[in-house]
């Protein structure tokens, strides 16, 4: 059987994995093995009660000064995330995060996929 991994950013909202996980459940229903990864409280209870294995986040650089801390320790989305640390939103350096946050996931479950 195949292996799949459903990823999203790590984000407190339903949108995505009201979509995602019936999915990933049928798919897991077939025999498949299915991992998902959305660490927010909100995704990880629906997929814990979706009975699938929800991975955690990979390990990351912390902020070089303290005061970058200050109001990033409790978030509710990426945006809200770098609005809060005042790093510049822009298309450009979303991009990079997701792509950096998918190499870190893959790297996480790189003997899973070979």
């Amino acid at each position: 059987m195949a292996r799949f991994l459903f990823t999203m950013l790590p984000a407190n909202d339903l949108g995505l994995p009201t979509r995602l996980l019936p999915i990933a459940r049928l798919l897991a229903d077939r025999g498949h093995e299915v991992a998902v990864f959305n660490p927010a409280p909100a995704p990880a209870k629906l997929t814990a009660e979706a009975g699938l294995t929800n991975l955690p986040m990979p390990p990351r650089p912390l902020p070089d000064s303290a005061t970058e801390l200050e109001g990033v320790s409790v978030t509710w989305d990426v945006d809200h995330m770098y609005g809060a640390a005042g790093t510049c939103l822009s298309e450009r350096i979303v991009a990079i995060g997701v792509l950096r946050l998918r190499s870190a996931l893959c790297c996480l479950a790189q003997d899973d996929i070979e």
